[in-house]
């Protein structure tokens, strides 16, 4: 008979795909019911981590956190936020551009692209690399300073940064294969192949010239075949 071990390693995960202000603001207000107050939802939010923590193995999240005005200081991560004194999850960060930082010039994404180094190297205990995204959904794509160049020119200046600093970059995109016909293996034409064909040029262009760069592809909501497709042709990144 198979004999137990009680030496197994436990299952342990990190939360690598969060954004701790946007959980804040829909758990204070978009489940539908009375509004609470952002006190509230912090013990809320910091009660179901620590749940997450003792009972199935959650070791530290890694939250998005954003550069509003390059040129500037960064304003620290947690200044929007105060967990007790007692919380004992790891935060960690990746930082990305608001979604108002425009890259339109050479000179912009010059100081743009500095400012995320500098950026990371005044806040490199807490900042572990930087994120970026394409949302090319219709409510995305209608958003201000999100028309689909503004946002690629974004994740350029994200993509440089990340090759010049030697740090990861976090990407997520965005539709996912939800809403594609699950009868229809030709998507060519969908919001879903043109985000992912961007990210795709995107990444040949910099990879060529960062080799060393990596690149983590998260909260991924396409398909598994395309995933695969892209692991095949990135095998290193």
């Amino acid at each position: 008979q198979p004999q137990e071990h009680d030496d197994k390693e436990p299952l342990v995960y990190y939360d690598a795909g969060c954004d701790i202000d946007a959980t804040l603001d829909y758990l204070r207000s978009g489940r539908g019911k009375y509004k609470i107050s952002k006190k509230e939802a912090l013990i809320e939010y910091q009660s179901a981590l620590e749940y997450a923590a003792t009972k199935f193995g959650l070791r530290g999240l890694i939250s998005k956190t954003y550069l509003r005005k390059p040129g500037r200081p960064l304003i620290p991560p947690s200044a929007s936020f105060h967990f007790t004194q007692d919380f004992s999850v790891p935060i960690y960060y990746v930082l990305g551009l608001a979604c108002d930082v425009k890259c339109d010039t050479d000179d912009i994404k010059h100081q743009t692209t500095q400012s995320l180094i500098d950026a990371f190297q005044c806040s490199s205990s807490s900042i572990i690399g930087f994120s970026s995204s394409l949302n090319y959904t219709k409510k995305g794509l209608a958003q201000k300073g999100c028309c689909r160049e503004e946002q690629l020119e974004r994740l350029r200046c994200c993509f440089e940064a990340a090759g010049q600093a030697k740090v990861t970059l976090q990407i997520s995109t965005s539709p996912g294969a939800a809403d594609l016909d699950p009868k229809q293996q030709n998507v060519a034409g969908t919001d879903y192949a043109r985000v992912l064909l961007d990210l795709q040029t995107i990444m040949f262009e910099y990879l060529s010239k960062y080799p060393d760069l990596r690149v983590h592809l998260s909260c991924w909501s396409g398909r598994a075949d395309h995933m695969i497709k892209l692991l095949g042709a990135f095998p290193t990144a």
